[in-house]
């Protein structure tokens, strides 16, 4: 068990009656095209996103996103009586196109409930990535890729051609390229290249490589030249079990398919044989 599970598993008792409840709630999320609103607490949430902390420390806000009552001047005598909703209620609009279930996900994330991505589909993972991401949430963005590390390590779940593609994409376009999102945001973070690179070489020892690389949609990946050469480089840095010399070595300095000890061509379990002109790893590897 991770520190950062644990330590979500200790905090979350209290804190999920306090999310359920919405008790001294002062932060309201307007969230979809539905508009479903969700009570929380600014001290809670603010410490995890950036982007609701930047948003409710603005002194101006656009109607059309946020609207709140300006803060009211310090005054000294008895404190004001707590209340859960009301004037001082800040509401928050965030973009249509967010889906609500993942922002249901990254709150009980953030009030310390577990979140067990194998539980999940692959497309409401990657959508409470993208949005995490968006809202500029980095601890669960990292929560989520050493997750799938451990689950590629210890080979956990079935997963389809799809779901391992969509998955590399979607974090190495989050985590070393600048386009922008569908929420029109750009942003390079290079936070967790590290964690993503230890991601993709568990990853490349997980799957049946040989297969994947010649289905269309990972063709199509590697159209773009950032993705091809982050995965050039996780290949280049795995490990592979060979049958001549009995140890797991690297690729050889050449990149081709072989052991760097003994020269023999990478077996079964995760190489490709020789001669096999691989047009998919040689697109790859080109970049």
């Amino acid at each position: 068990m991770s520190a950062l599970r644990a330590a979500h598993q200790l905090a979350g008792a209290g804190l999920k009656i306090l999310l359920k409840t919405s008790k001294y709630s002062d932060l309201k999320l307007i969230v979809g095209p539905q508009e479903q609103e969700f009570l929380a607490h600014k001290n809670i949430v603010c410490t995890w996103s950036n982007y609701i902390d930047k948003e409710c420390a603005k002194p101006d806000l656009d109607p059309s996103v946020a609207h709140t009552q300006k803060p009211k001047p310090f005054k000294f005598g008895p404190p004001p009586k707590l209340r859960p909703t009301g004037s001082d209620l800040f509401t928050l609009k965030l973009p249509t196109i967010i889906d609500t279930s993942a922002v249901e996900i990254i709150l009980e994330f953030m009030y310390g409930q577990d979140y067990d991505l194998l539980k999940k589909s692959t497309q409401t993972n990657l959508s409470v990535y993208l949005i995490a991401d968006f809202l500029e949430v980095p601890l669960l963005k990292q929560y989520m890729v050493t997750e799938y590390t451990k689950l590629f390590q210890e080979k956990q779940g079935r997963w389809a051609h799809i779901d391992i593609i969509s998955i590399m994409e979607t974090i190495i376009r989050k985590e070393f390229t600048r386009e922008a999102d569908e929420f029109g945001e750009a942003r390079e973070t290079e936070q967790y290249q590290v964690e993503t690179m230890q991601m993709l070489n568990a990853l490349t020892n997980f799957i049946e490589l040989k297969v994947l690389i010649h289905t269309p949609e990972f063709q199509q990946m590697l159209d773009n030249g950032v993705i091809a050469k982050v995965l050039a480089v996780a290949l280049l840095k795995r490990t592979w079990a060979c049958r001549t010399c009995k140890t797991d070595r690297m690729l050889g300095p050449n990149t081709k398919v072989s052991c760097s000890k003994c020269g023999s061509v990478l077996c079964d379990t995760g190489g490709l044989p020789k001669g096999t002109g691989d047009q998919g790893l040689d697109k790859l590897l080109k970049h």
